[in-house]
């Protein structure tokens, strides 16, 4: 796989990590719960799904045509604009949260882990199934699903897509990268699952209906994803710490594609560098950082800074699930799967996660220099327990690849490809979550253990702190 298109994988790369569970806000409806069982398999929660909504077009009403003035009361707002997914009935509800929980059970690698967590996941659905049974409307439904995917506590990226991140942060950006590069096939599956009529409409009735409802003050505060741009508006700072010797960065967002003009940027880190060209030391801090887009750090740290090619070898587990295997393959017709009876025995690996796992590849991967910047001292990089998902990616590289040294905290992990997109049939509600279980070099889990720094800081000592200290010993 050359450059060029591991590039463009990385552009993708954990896209959006920022809008998880765990910043959505939406209206919550209270709910009684108790044990229920639904095992269907996947085809068949599909199938039954797709029957039962041709079966019921004639009781589903499409909303199309909403009035600029919102109504005067929430019941007002809730009965001209509430039936968002056309008015589903107790029965669509069912197929759809039965769909989700056997698209977990089949499509998401992180079960083990979830228990590990101290969740029981089956009890969740059984809970959240029966709970449907209590609420009214599509609106109580949309929030259910959300309280029911919340109790994963995201772990595995495992979230709703929201209408804040819908259309702008979503359907929008891959719809960009396919009309820029045609032949990304894996962008065409992510764009397909956003693209199925049934979430068009759904999404563009959910977003008229919050609306409303924020002019009547009904949700209080804004979510902290109020919009795809606020996001990732942070921007990166340049600083001297100590003239002539050492520089400081400071990345608090990995901006996501889309969100910034990347010129603009690329020429700002480009003319810190050649400030800085003789310095001893560049210390670049991404502690706090959540994520976003893996082209951000490629392309204005690694690539402009590499003296040579780089080369970087991962093991990924995947589950045996015909979905995932064409998702992972989209990037490399070529990519040899094993069966998981052939994985080395690692010190680290968790037998009960094995449970779930079918296959496992080596991803392979290789980092062009652009030749661009003029500094050659010492990099290095600061990380703390925030450190997550395409940020994550750039400590796990640091670290595999000796590009920088490490100083700070044990980092949240998560990283890997773009998470997997699935539509529920009925509602067209989009889940995402990562389908593959990226392993350390010692075989623990990435999500669960993150990256350990070269250089841990002490209690009571920043990273910054423990990393002048060290520099003061060089």
């Amino acid at each position: 796989m050359n450059g060029k298109t591991i590039f463009m994988i990385l552009v993708l790369c954990c896209a959006l990590a920022a809008c998880s569970t765990e910043n959505t806000t939406v209206s919550t409806v209270s709910s009684k719960s108790s044990e229920s069982t639904v095992t269907i398999s996947e085809d068949a929660a599909s199938t039954q799904s797709s029957e039962s909504s041709e079966s019921s077009k004639s009781s589903k009403s499409t909303i199309t045509g909403f009035e600029d003035t919102a109504p005067a009361k929430y019941s007002d707002v809730m009965e001209q604009y509430g039936d968002i997914f056309g008015g589903l009935t107790l029965q669509q509800m069912q197929e759809d949260i039965d769909y989700l929980w056997t698209t977990i059970q089949n499509n998401y690698p992180f079960l083990g882990l979830v228990r590990r967590r101290g969740i029981d996941a089956e009890a969740v659905y059984n809970e959240n199934r029966e709970a449907l049974t209590e609420i009214s409307g599509d609106y109580e439904f949309y929030n259910q699903i959300d309280r029911f995917i919340r109790q994963f506590k995201g772990i595995g990226h495992l979230n709703l897509i929201s209408n804040n991140s819908y259309y702008e942060g979503f359907r929008d950006t891959f719809k960009k990268y396919l009309e820029e590069y045609p032949g990304m096939k894996r962008a065409q599956i992510l764009y397909e699952s956003l693209n199925k009529p049934v979430s068009i409409q759904g999404y563009a009735n959910l977003a008229k209906l919050e609306e409303q409802l924020a002019a009547l003050n009904e949700l209080g505060e804004q979510s902290e994803n109020e919009s795809f741009e606020t996001l990732f508006a942070d921007n990166v700072t340049f600083d001297i710490l100590e003239p002539d010797r050492i520089a400081y960065i400071k990345v608090p967002i990995m901006k996501a594609p889309g969100t910034y003009d990347p010129q603009e940027d690329h020429n700002q880190f480009l003319d810190f560098y050649a400030e800085i060209a003789d310095f001893e030391h560049l210390i670049i801090d991404i502690t706090g950082n959540g994520g976003g887009g893996s082209g951000y750090w490629l392309q204005n740290i690694v690539a402009p800074n590499l003296l040579q090619p780089v080369s970087n070898e991962r093991t990924v587990l995947i589950p045996d699930s015909q979905a995932v295997i064409e998702y992972v393959k989209s990037a490399d017709l070529d990519m040899e799967l094993l069966p998981i009876s052939q994985l080395p025995e690692l010190p680290g690996l968790e037998p009960d996660d094995l449970e779930q796992l079918g296959y496992f590849y080596t991803d392979k991967s290789t980092y062009e220099p652009t030749g661009e910047s003029p500094f050659s001292g010492k990099i290095w990089v600061l990380i703390d327990k925030k450190v997550y998902s395409s940020s994550e990616a750039f400590a796990y590289f640091c670290k595999s690849t000796g590009f920088a040294t490490l100083v700070g905290t044990q980092s949240k992990g998560d990283s890997g490809i773009d998470p997997q997109l699935f539509a529920l049939p009925n509602s067209g509600l989009v889940v995402r979550f990562h389908t593959i279980y990226p392993i350390n070099a010692d075989g623990s889990c990435n999500t669960e253990h993150g990256t350990m720094p070269d250089f841990v800081s002490p209690d009571g000592e920043t990273p910054l702190e423990t990393c002048l200290k060290l520099i003061e010993l060089e």
